[in-house]
């Protein structure tokens, strides 16, 4: 699902969830729940995922990254990640794919394959869609965005785009992809900024070796 594909009270949570549970069971998928639950007084508001396992299993994914404006309460600061038939699964939402060191806890875990519930704009389409196809470049998985509002995307690792759907030129609501379920291993999901920050340190002991010449001079 896209994020906040459902939006419901709290104390409607467990239907909603049991019917995901049910199918799921049923067509033997794993299903992604993209919800947003409303509390009473609205103070604390929930922006969710639930991944939901052929045999039932619930995990829950609280997003971690808050858009300015936005008024929910923000998750534990770690990626879901689900063995499954399928490869090693991961799951986000939307705002947190911008955040590089928070994603490399899905390469540095092996993640295959993440799935990325989404909401956006027309003005920010389809430049949104494209920045978070490096995460997976970065961490060597495959990527799934669900977007509401905007460019629903398939990648694989190497960033090439294996299906998309924009909601603002088709009436389609299903896109269907066939991504590569085994992921791979890369030097920046291990080591970060690194490497580029040795650039900077090497250039900067440059600038001070020329100065110490030139005075020399």
């Amino acid at each position: 699902w896209q994020e906040n594909g459902l939006a419901a009270y709290y104390y409607d949570e467990e239907e909603y969830i049991d019917k995901g549970r049910e199918f799921a069971i049923g067509e033997k998928v794993y299903l992604l729940m993209g919800m947003y639950m409303l509390s009473e007084d609205r103070t604390v508001d929930e922006n969710k995922a639930f991944l939901i396992t052929p045999s039932g299993q619930v995990s829950e994914y609280l997003k971690n990254y808050v858009v300015p404006g936005d008024t929910h309460i923000e998750g534990d600061g770690k990626v879901l990640i689900q063995d499954s038939d399928y490869g090693r699964l991961g799951t986000i939402i939307c705002q947190d794919t911008h955040v590089i060191p928070f994603v490399r806890q899905a390469g540095k875990a092996n993640v295959d394959i993440m799935l990325i519930p989404n909401h956006n704009y027309e003005s920010v389409t389809p430049y949104i869609a494209r920045m978070p196809s490096f995460r997976a470049i970065e961490n060597g998985f495959s990527m799934i965005r669900a977007d509401y509002h905007g460019l629903s995307t398939a990648v694989d690792y190497h960033g090439n785009i294996l299906s998309q759907m924009n909601d603002f030129t088709t009436e389609e609501r299903i896109m269907i992809a066939d991504i590569p379920k085994q992921g791979i291993k890369t030097i920046y999901s291990q080591i970060g900024d690194f490497f580029a920050w040795l650039c900077v340190l090497g250039f900067l002991i440059m600038i001070g070796l020329s100065f110490s010449k030139f005075k020399k001079k």
